[in-house]
């Protein structure tokens, strides 16, 4: 799935992108900690033990997401939230063997959901700073992300097909945002 195709599914043309709502427009289905340890069979202390933060899994055909609400501040946790999703989406739901690779994966699209490059190459920003104030990410996110950013800019921004469509679903956004 392209990240065009998550944003018209879940209905998002805007920042911040809620990666909960967005969850939830999948048909992903969004728990704490004490539901997951219910539903799991677990004792609260094994799901912390596994996963501090947040993990996902498959019942039946229902993809979940567990967030841990009390690990972390709210930025932070968004970030785990988007992380999850993106092993749903990227079919990355065996947490015993999910490779380092996947992991990458799941951050890089993490960060490219809730800091849409093309959509912040459009709006002009240039600093952590804005990132972090329009994106509703952590500090670390919002740096690496303005990095990323400043590196494809030096190289000629060449937007991807995809990230041409997700311009044109923020297409208000960003001129509202100019």
């Amino acid at each position: 799935m392209t990240f065009s195709e998550i944003y018209v599914k879940a209905d998002v043309c805007r920042l911040p992108v809620s990666p909960v709502s967005t969850a939830s427009a999948l048909g992903i289905k969004v728990v704490d900690y004490s539901a997951a340890a219910d539903f799991l069979g677990m004792e609260l202390s094994e799901l912390y033990a596994r996963s501090p933060l947040g993990f996902c899994f498959k019942s039946g055909e229902i993809y979940c997401i567990a967030l841990n609400k009390n690990a972390c501040g709210e930025r932070r946790r968004r970030f785990t939230a988007a992380h999850e999703l993106a092993h749903c989406v990227l079919g990355h739901l065996d947490i015993s063997k999910i490779s380092i690779h996947e992991e990458r994966a799941a951050e890089r699209f993490a960060a490219e959901l809730l800091a849409p490059a093309v959509v912040l190459h459009e709006c002009g920003v240039t600093n952590a700073e804005e990132i972090l104030r329009i994106c509703g990410i952590s500090r670390q996110a919002a740096e690496i992300s303005v990095s990323r950013l400043a590196e494809r800019e030096r190289g000629g921004f060449r937007p991807s097909a995809d990230e041409k469509k997700v311009a044109g679903i923020f297409s208000e956004y960003i001129k509202n945002y100019r």
